[in-house]
């Protein structure tokens, strides 16, 4: 296990905006307490029931402009003033699988993936809360399955938001959520937006594959191959977790790694893909978050992935299944598999679930990374008593009793 910096992490209810809330860092030897620097939660927003507190605010352009770089050490800042917050919000899901989160930098949005049909007034909450200049600059579909459409089936689901640009597999596939999801990319296409399928970023023109965001603090979007990226328009009736798309953020000395739901027989070509940019792409870095694949599958997240990237911080969404919500208690594994967990623990005990957790963001000036925990707003059952919400808000899985639960079932 890689010697793992310091995790500061804070934390506040969603319905508080004091800073009468305590804030403390892990490490692996101790834990101590602090008061916050921060005095509201980026999480305050956002409600539990999925409504948004904040105010609209006039429609606007994004200044943020994209230029590409042939070399991946091109961009790296050197520099040790602090950069203006980073924070990837993953969005607790409500339903059986899903996966939803928000990247924000300033006036910089990225919205990847929209959980399912159930988790839309969430993740439209989640936009209208920080895309404040009503301009998504970035709306990444990593693969066409239900639970990441979502409600992304008409461009009404946006608002009044405008979409920048778009990126997706590219790829043609029959089900109804994905032609619809089609239609909409195509309708907002008409509108003035972007689109990237990811054969083109890669193989293409313009703006390539390294996205190096102008204005942001040396924010860098990389996307990379994963050996199953297919050619524009190609149809393809098989798993659509193949097609996942996968890319990487830069920021100061932290990397994250992002792959959709991508099964462990692609993850080593993507290993091999990032390798052939820079071999020491994660190892040059100082803090490592990795999304684990496929809402912390056993058949993904394999040891050579793991041990390429060494993450310091796993994070994944997935909704507690409904059998495993009555007072019988965890009666079937579910995602995260157990054998995914113990992979991880080879490398970082900070693994977060936003069904333990609820809605997560996480936040980073280029050294590490802040949590913030909403708490979950579903309940679960161990030994016949409900699990206390608040008792797990800040737990890491090992310490919840979810994993106790699924360790007893294997």
């Amino acid at each position: 296990m890689r010697a793992s910096p310091l995790v500061m992490m804070a934390f506040f209810l969603l319905s508080s905006c004091g800073s009468g809330g305590e804030a403390y860092s892990l490490s692996s030897s101790a834990l101590s307490f602090s008061e916050p620097e921060a005095s509201t939660s980026l999480l305050d927003s956002v409600s539990s029931s999925g409504e948004s507190s904040a105010s609209s605010s006039e429609a606007g352009s994004s200044s943020a402009e994209v230029s590409s770089e042939s070399s991946v050490s091109s961009s790296r800042s050197s520099e040790n003033e602090p950069l203006e917050p980073l924070s990837v919000i993953a969005l607790e899901m409500k339903s059986t699988y899903g996966d939803s989160f928000l990247i924000k930098q300033g006036d910089y949005e990225v919205l990847v993936d929209a959980g399912t049909a159930s988790d839309a007034s969430t993740v439209q909450a989640a936009i209208d809360t920080y895309v404040e200049d009503d301009v998504l600059d970035l709306l990444v579909l990593t693969h066409f399955h239900t639970d990441h459409i979502g409600k992304m089936t008409d461009a009404s689901f946006f608002g009044d938001i405008s979409v920048n640009a778009i990126v997706d597999p590219g790829v043609v596939y029959s089900s109804s959520a994905a032609r619809s999801f089609t239609a909409m990319r195509d309708e907002l296409v008409a509108n003035g937006s972007r689109y990237y399928p990811v054969y083109d970023l890669l193989y293409g023109s313009d703006p390539g594959p390294r996205w190096d965001i102008e204005g942001h603090g040396g924010l860098t979007i990389e996307f990379f191959d994963t050996g199953f990226v297919k050619e524009p328009g190609t149809s393809y009736g098989g798993d659509q977790n193949n097609t996942s798309l996968a890319f990487t953020l830069e920021y100061g000395e932290t990397r994250w790694l992002f792959a959709g739901d991508l099964p462990g027989s692609r993850e080593a070509d993507l290993v091999k893909s990032i390798k052939e940019e820079d071999p020491s792409y994660f190892a040059d870095s100082s803090f490592n978050v990795f999304k684990a694949c496929h809402h912390g599958s056993d058949g993904s997240n394999t040891d050579e992935l793991l041990s390429f990237l060494e993450p310091d911080l796993v994070f994944m969404m997935a909704g507690l299944e409904k059998r495993n919500r009555t007072s019988s208690g965890i009666v079937d594994e579910q995602h995260p598999y157990l054998g995914a967990l113990e992979r991880f623990r080879l490398y970082t005990e900070e693994v977060y679930w936003t069904s333990i957790n609820g809605t997560t963001a996480m936040t980073s000036e280029g050294k590490g990374v802040a949590l913030q925990m909403a708490g979950r707003t579903q309940d679960y059952y161990y030994e016949g008593e409900k699990v206390d919400r608040e008792a797990e808000r800040f737990a890491n899985v090992y310490q919840s009793k979810y994993y106790l639960a699924i360790q007893s079932l294997a």
